[in-house]
């Protein structure tokens, strides 16, 4: 156990709980929710991305020039300057009180493993922590998951479990039901709601429908991971970039997908972080798919589908 406590990549520490990371461009739902509620954006405004964004001095750069876009396109191509332009219409204080709405911020309640929180920063903090106090440029870094903005994997599950299931936030739960040998429910577990989002469930439902193009249109940033057969996953890519990590640990950008399926009726969220994987639509996606279409393949899941209707 020695060499496992000194080993640079912390084996004994589970990541799903007790480990912190920059969210990347799966946050973006989060902005574009604030924006949609507060009527700063209509899903059929275009914002017109020439590859990079100017701010004072600095440019905020974008992985190509994407054109003119719509919200639902932004999301499928997750294209950087559509939401640095959000971001300086939502504002870094609406932007962490969605968060804060939807969990982040705080342990989720599971109660195992010492979990952590995670973090949301806001103007204050930044007038605290910061020489030269808040910049506007910090906003637009954090409508990307990026800055001082950390989640949890656990947490950005629970994100997108609340955006399919209209707005209600649950305390994660290990156990469903506990079973007799011969199958009678000795007990069971409800769902624990620990708040219901101020958001309209239209508002929700066009964001999962939006998400959808990240796998199945053709300019969508996970288009081509094998899908199963008729089934319909709703989710997002993320490539969150850091900074040198120490103790000798590998440098490079986490990838993460987050997704939810089928995205008709969800049944099943999924959020799948791979350490210095790289690109979030090339790694983290393809893995998240294949749990999610072995989920689907169950012969178990197949009868529930049957008997229990949407949870």
């Amino acid at each position: 156990q020695g060499h496992l406590e000194d080993d640079p990549r912390r084996p004994l520490i589970d990541r799903t709980v007790r480990e912190n990371y920059f969210p990347g461009s799966i946050f973006k739902v989060l902005p574009a929710l604030a924006a949609l509620r507060d009527g700063l954006v209509s899903t059929e405004e275009k914002l017109e991305c020439k590859g990079r964004h100017e701010l004072g001095q600095r440019t905020f750069r974008c992985t190509h020039a994407h054109g003119k876009l719509n919200l639902e396109q932004a999301l499928a191509r997750s294209c950087n300057v559509y939401f640095y332009k959000l971001a300086e219409r939502v504002g870094m204080d609406r932007l962490a009180d969605i968060s804060w709405e939807f969990g982040l911020g705080s342990p989720t309640g599971l109660g195992l493993n010492s979990e952590v929180g995670g973090f949301v920063a806001t103007k204050d903090w930044y007038h605290q922590h910061w020489k030269e106090g808040f910049r506007l440029g910090f906003t637009l870094n954090a409508a990307l998951g990026q800055g001082n903005t950390k989640m949890t994997v656990l947490q950005a599950a629970l994100l997108y479990a609340t955006i399919a299931n209209g707005g209600r936030l649950c305390v994660p739960q290990i156990v469903r039901r506990v079973q007799a040998a011969d199958g009678r429910v000795l007990q069971e577990f409800a769902p624990q709601i620990r708040r219901t989002l101020n958001i309209p469930p239209e508002q929700l439902r066009w964001i999962v429908r939006a998400l959808t193009g990240v796998l199945h249109d053709p300019h969508g940033t996970a288009y081509g991971v094998k899908v199963a057969k008729q089934l319909t996953v709703a989710g997002k890519t993320g490539t969150a970039e850091i900074g040198v990590q120490r103790r000798g640990a590998q440098e490079g950008s986490h990838a993460w997908f987050a997704a939810v399926a089928p995205a008709e009726a969800p049944r099943i969220a999924v959020a799948v972080l791979i350490e210095h994987g790289g690109q979030g639509s090339k790694v983290a996606a393809p893995a998240a798919v294949e749990i999610i279409n072995a989920y689907f393949r169950s012969p178990d899941v197949k009868m529930a589908a049957t008997t229990e209707g949407r949870p």
